[in-house]
């Protein structure tokens, strides 16, 4: 075997090798390119996670300043419930103490105003006694006077006293408001938490994509080294087989002029001793001669 056809063997074997080099590093440079897509997949997961955390957030706030209305509601309708109540059992206290004073029911006064106002109609007295008994009833009418400003006085304690109520069901109402807005708030807490958590699953996921991805470009790091030397020594073999094919271009070329020259030479000694010459000869002596 000659040495150009042992270096194109050599050539030939590398250039396979290369090419299986080459294929390797596609493989490679594929799963490279799917790492990365699965971290930027990864990191828009993030993301997406963070931008639901802002509005669920935003949410939160919201109902966080609903429920601290709704608490200064109730606390205010409290307010306004234990003032009344104030004023409600102020008013029975004057109610009380007006019954007090008159120690007797508004029915009795009025019977007893009844019967003395009957007796001075229909028995007949000396004016003194008269005068005795006009001034008890007008004794009597000033107590249900006093009687009849007490019930009114009772009158508007209850009337107060349900205002009392109204605003104490204002006040659970809001306040029930409120711990319902704070049970939401609750659950919103909870989702950003556990989107947190997520979050935190992803970043972990993200460092262990980065550990591979590193991984991918060391191996395409020792495949691409691999092949640079390969494709300088195929580079070289090239080279060399040019070089020697030149030359065996070279040496046939002279050859062959040896041989044309050889044959010139003995037509023309043919044609100088009288010999015989045939038409190719001549054509040679003739082509040597315009040369």
């Amino acid at each position: 075997m000659t040495d150009i056809e042992e270096l194109i063997k050599q050539h030939d074997r590398l250039k396979s090798e290369l090419a299986k080099h080459y294929k390797e590093k596609e493989k490679r440079l594929e799963k490279f390119r799917k790492l990365v897509e699965e971290k930027r997949k990864l990191y828009e997961e993030k993301n997406n996670i963070y931008e639901e955390i802002e509005k669920i957030k935003e949410e939160r706030n919201k109902l966080i300043q609903d429920a601290k209305k709704e608490r200064t509601k109730a606390k205010e309708y409290i307010e306004t419930s234990r003032k009344l109540l104030e004023e409600a059992r102020k008013l029975m206290d004057e109610h009380r103490s007006l019954m007090k004073e008159v120690g007797i029911s508004l029915r009795a006064l009025k019977r007893m105003i009844a019967e003395r106002e009957r007796r001075i109609e229909t028995n007949p007295m000396d004016p003194e006694l008269e005068k005795k008994a006009v001034m008890e009833v007008f004794m009597l009418e000033e107590k249900m006077k006093k009687a009849k400003k007490a019930l009114e006085i009772r009158s508007k304690a209850l009337e107060v006293y349900t205002e009392v109520a109204k605003y104490k069901l204002l006040a659970k109402t809001h306040r029930e408001n409120a711990e319902k807005i704070s049970e939401k708030i609750d659950e919103l807490s909870e989702a950003i938490k556990n989107r947190l958590t997520e979050v935190g699953r992803i970043r972990e996921k993200i460092k262990e994509k980065n550990e591979e991805i590193k991984s991918a470009e060391k191996e395409l790091d020792e495949i691409s080294a691999k092949i640079q030397p390969l494709k300088e020594e195929i580079q070289g073999l090239k080279k060399k087989i040019h070089e020697l094919l030149n030359e065996e271009e070279t040496k046939r070329e002279m050859m062959v002029k040896e041989l044309l020259k050889a044959k010139v030479e003995e037509a023309k000694r043919k044609m100088m001793t009288g010999g015989k010459i045939s038409l190719e000869e001549l054509r040679l002596i003739l082509t040597s001669s315009e040369g």
